[in-house]
């Protein structure tokens, strides 16, 4: 999740400061709902989706219409649809940039093997293989869901907001975070405060 709280800065969000992983997950789950939920990240994602040439007719309309789930809170629906699309969609970038051949004799190459194909930044590819594509992510690619549809469904965007920048040099992350920070402002709260030391202390 480093990923993105990276993005983040602790002085404008000092809540981040003495939470725990699961706390801060918790957080940052709850405000990215928010955000596609009610400002126009879907609606943005969906003009990028329109704007590449080298996606296939069928990935375009799986992104839309898992886009559209997504921006009506539908995760189960919103899932199934959006990670064929990404993947999908990852492997048609990779061929459009030489990074594979156009033609694919045998087994077809996964998506974390597309993935690495690519110079994106380490911390992108640890959050894009274990989150959505890998661990956990594997359960709904084989129809086997272990998490909730609505964390894999938020991550997924993440992660589809920063690939549309690498392709596309846009500046999505950077929006996307500045939105969060107005959100997790509520759902972080006030940060905890440090235990004063004890006066009879030789510290």
């Amino acid at each position: 999740m480093w990923f993105l709280i990276s993005h983040l800065s602790p002085r404008q969000l000092p809540g981040l400061i003495g939470k725990t992983q699961d706390e801060v997950q918790v957080a940052v789950l709850d405000a990215l709902e928010q955000v596609v939920r009610e400002t126009p990240l879907t609606a943005a994602l969906k003009e990028a989706v329109c704007s590449m040439p080298f996606l296939t007719p069928e990935q375009r309309e799986l992104l839309n219409h898992g886009l559209e789930h997504a921006s009506q809170g539908e995760w189960l629906q919103a899932v199934p649809p959006l990670i064929i699309g990404f993947e999908g969609g990852l492997h048609s970038s990779a061929v459009d940039a030489s990074l594979l051949p156009a033609t694919e004799r045998g087994k077809l190459p996964a998506a974390e093997a597309v993935i690495r194909k690519f110079e994106f930044d380490e911390a992108f590819e640890a959050f894009t293989l274990r989150l959505v594509f890998g661990g956990g992510g594997n359960s709904f690619r084989h129809g086997r869901p272990n998490r909730p549809a609505r964390e894999q469904l938020l991550w997924m965007l993440v992660a589809m907001v920063a690939w549309v920048d690498f392709i596309l040099d846009t500046r999505g992350l950077e929006r996307l975070a500045e939105e969060l920070h107005g959100s997790l402002k509520t759902s972080l709260g006030p940060p905890r405060p440090t235990p004063a030391l004890n006066s009879r202390s030789p510290l």
